[in-house]
């Protein structure tokens, strides 16, 4: 539907408009206005014409490959035959999502593998799949999980990735019968998983927004050594912006930060912010589904970090299963803390790059005054946004 521009017209009189009234019920100035000519307000319609136009084109749809002309592009195309011989039918299924299940197998030479298979595929569900393709072509990261191919057969759509055997979720779930990580291993999943958002974020060729870091998400080798998997809901993001706006927010309750969860905005920030999370799951050894279920409130894993941390008691967030017998170096583990806090800032600007968290997790940075971060999560959006509605207040009195 086209978009219709109503203007009012006046007289060249200036027009006063006169007792204007803040929302904090306070008089203010008298204003003036005045149209000084026709060319102006022309070139008014004009221009408020051409933003329009512009915010149109911004919202049209990314157009995206068939999965079938990336499969015949990258060459990597498996037979369905073949896929359901090393599925023995497609018969051990390890997971399942919102788009497809996951199974186990293992190829002629001995390879294991996993296979996500979308059958009899919506139109979002197509489009999902596609998505992850266009992402995944051309990944090359240690830390980042392994496309091997594809295949489409009839109405199905199929990856093949290599096989790991464990999601960092089966160890921070409060029913693990796994091994306790300790505070190296724990230590070295961080690491690996800001190496891959590192390259995702700056070394790629083009950069990508997850958009769904969380441990689901997150898998890891016999030598829990860990990759960054499923890019169903990820995209590309242009170097020139500093955020997007997309349609609809879509990710996983508490891994999302609320400029994105309640205005849209994507950008590399909110996998800043789900790292940060992430790091906060893992050195307190509990999910933040956990907090919720005892207190239904989202903000209260990341307040609860944040208020031991300014009261300089940090490392009472550690796992007290872990804090005796593996830590020695305390240092390391309170800048984790601080790291993370960064990370989950309310005001995304705020929030450091993963080249930033990179550097302070390698570097030997000295502690910060707990002062010099800022509230996280709802708590510092709503306190920032409060700042910038007295800002304006303040300049119209």
């Amino acid at each position: 539907m086209a978009a219709v521009l109503y203007t009012r017209l006046y007289c060249s009189k200036p027009m006063a408009i006169s007792s204007f009234v803040s929302l904090d019920g306070r008089k203010r100035k008298n204003i003036n206005v005045s149209v000084s000519s026709k060319f102006s307000i022309l070139k008014t319609i004009k221009s408020s014409s051409s933003f329009m136009d512009r915010n149109k084109k911004s919202k049209e749809p990314q157009t995206y490959e068939t999965l079938e002309e990336i499969a015949a592009k990258d060459r990597k195309i498996f037979s369905f035959e073949t896929l359901d011989a090393a599925t023995t039918n497609f018969s051990d299924c390890i997971g399942e999502g919102c788009f497809g299940a996951v199974y186990k197998g293992r190829l002629n030479n001995g390879k294991e593998i996993a296979v996500k298979k979308l059958s009899n595929a919506t139109p979002q569900g197509k489009r999902e799949f596609h998505e992850e393709a266009n992402v995944l072509t051309g990944l090359q990261h240690r830390n980042v999980v392994k496309l091997l191919g594809y295949c489409v057969h009839n109405n199905d759509y199929l990856f093949v990735y290599e096989f790991l055997p464990y999601s960092l979720d089966q160890f921070l779930s409060s029913s693990n019968e796994k091994k306790q990580l300790d505070w190296t291993e724990r230590f070295g999943i961080i690491n690996d998983i800001a190496k891959g958002l590192r390259y995702l974020h700056f070394d790629n060729r083009d950069r990508i927004v997850h958009r769904d870091i969380k441990p689901n998400n997150i898998l890891l080798d016999q030598e829990l050594k860990a990759k960054i998997a499923d890019f169903g809901i990820s995209r590309f993001f242009p170097e020139d912006r500093t955020h997007e706006t997309v349609s609809k927010a879509i990710g996983s309750r508490g891994y999302v930060p609320p400029e994105y969860r309640y205005r849209k905005h994507v950008s590399i920030k909110l996998d800043v912010y789900s790292f940060g999370v992430l790091m906060l799951e893992l050195i307190s050894g509990q999910r933040y589904y956990d907090y919720i279920l005892l207190s239904n409130d989202e903000a209260v894993m990341v307040g609860l970090a944040y208020k031991l941390h300014t009261n300089g008691r940090s490392l009472e967030f550690l796992d007290p299963t872990i804090a005796d017998p593996t830590v020695t170096d305390t240092k390391q583990v309170i800048r984790c803390i601080e790291i993370a806090l960064l990370c989950v800032q309310g005001v995304s600007t705020a929030r450091p790059d993963m080249e930033d968290v990179m550097s302070m997790l390698t570097g030997n940075h000295g502690p910060r005054e707990a002062s010099s971060i800022l509230k996280p999560g709802i708590l510092g959006y709503n306190e920032d946004r409060k700042k910038m509605s007295n800002a304006v207040f303040d300049r119209l009195q």
